[in-house]
């Protein structure tokens, strides 16, 4: 079950960084990216663990299995990267994710305009 929690989290942050761009094809998408970008940010601002990382390293304990120290972020997508320090990760991590944010709802407007121009 953890494992599917680990999927479910990449799927979510998968969600906040390129969700923008898709409300440009699906419109429908909008409040459900607003959502998932509020609740990012209410974690981010308020220095908070993420529920999902709670779930997986609760999961993990009750299974008997190691539970690793620190954000998803940095053990999953961080750590494996050599050249990125933690410390570093997290002062770029807010500014990298807003940057994905905002330029997917610039490709999203681009797109609604072109299909509304002449």
């Amino acid at each position: 079950m953890a494992d599917v929690v680990v999927v479910s989290h990449l799927a979510f942050i998968g969600f906040v960084l390129v969700g923008g761009s898709l409300v440009g094809r699906w419109p429908q998408l909008l409040r459900w990216h607003l959502a998932a970008v509020a609740l990012t940010a209410v974690i981010f601002l308020g220095h908070l663990d993420c529920p999902l990382t709670t779930l997986e390293k609760h999961l993990r304990r009750a299974g008997g299995q190691h539970v690793y120290g620190g954000s998803f972020v940095n053990h999953y997508l961080v750590r494996p990267l050599p050249a990125i320090s933690s410390t570093t990760a997290a002062h770029l991590e807010p500014f990298l994710v807003v940057g994905m944010i905002a330029a997917g709802y610039g490709l999203a407007r681009v797109r609604v305009s072109r299909r509304s121009s002449p």
